[in-house]
């Protein structure tokens, strides 16, 4: 399955802060927790006030590998450090690959 998350932070981001913060999470719970299959995410390229600021793709092998994922202590540790940066607004949708 497919758990897409939509940031939007009060202020405009470090991108090389932030892609590094999710990098070393992300490489940590794919290779050494073995929690998620993969991960990409992109940031804004348009400076609207309107936009979303980052998108982030997890590929996660099913429903009970999503609930892993989600309580994981990496997972939990970024999802507080992504709130001390700024973070106003998020959005959420998992889509099953059936």
């Amino acid at each position: 399955m497919k758990h897409i998350v939509l940031f939007k932070f009060d202020q405009k981001i470090d991108n090389v802060v932030v892609g590094k913060l999710f990098e070393d999470t992300y490489n940590n719970l794919k290779n050494t927790h073995k929690v998620i299959n993969d991960y990409s995410f992109k940031f804004n390229c348009l400076d609207n006030e309107n936009n979303m600021d980052l998108i982030l793709f997890v590929s996660i092998e099913n429903h009970q590998g999503l609930g892993a994922y989600l309580m994981h202590e990496d997972h939990q540790d970024l999802l507080k450090k992504v709130k001390n940066l700024g973070l106003i607004d998020k959005s959420v949708i998992d889509i099953d690959n059936r």
